[in-house]
């Protein structure tokens, strides 16, 4: 539980109480607003410090942030998906005979009929981890949301490997 102090007071409680006339207490009360107005700053930014620490990269809690930022419910706002690469992948070789057989050369046929084994395309094309969905009343700048705080807000809790995409929820 904390407990705000009153500065104000508090100065007046420290003078002696021989001391306690209007005029010194007046100035005491005085030299006390730049010490209150400190303490005011301090906790403001000693609470955004500790939000900012109770968030990190977990689904949940990059979800609270953004209903939170946006005051939605945490079941009608923003939702977050991840991205699961499921399919069919094709290998040149077996992947346990790779360092077995050292002296094996690779060679490229020019034949008209081969199969590609990789499209440099597909695999330099980038993509991304999760999908952030966004309520419909927040508006796109083409594929990203036009309010820079909700980017601010998943690139500043989001893992570093992991990168996302935005839309609308369906």
């Amino acid at each position: 539980m904390r407990a705000d102090i009153d500065y104000k007071k508090l100065a007046v409680m420290l003078l002696p109480t021989f001391l306690r006339k209007p005029l010194t207490v007046a100035l005491a009360r005085v030299l006390a607003v730049p010490l209150d107005s400190l303490n005011y700053l301090f906790r403001q930014r000693r609470d955004a410090h500790l939000y900012n620490l109770a968030h990190n990269g977990q689904v949940c809690r990059l979800k609270h942030a953004l209903n939170d930022l946006y005051g939605y419910d945490y079941s009608n706002g923003f939702e977050i998906e991840d991205i699961n690469a499921i399919g069919d992948f094709i290998f040149v070789y077996d992947e346990t005979d790779l360092f077995l057989d050292t002296d094996r050369v690779w060679m490229v046929s020019d034949a008209p009929d081969y199969t590609m084994v990789y499209d440099e395309a597909a695999i330099n094309i980038e993509t991304c981890a999760f999908v952030v969905f966004c309520p419909t009343e927040i508006a796109f700048d083409g594929s990203r949301p036009a309010e820079p705080q909700i980017i601010d807000t998943v690139e500043r809790y989001r893992l570093v490997s992991r990168t996302a995409t935005y839309r609308h929820k369906p």
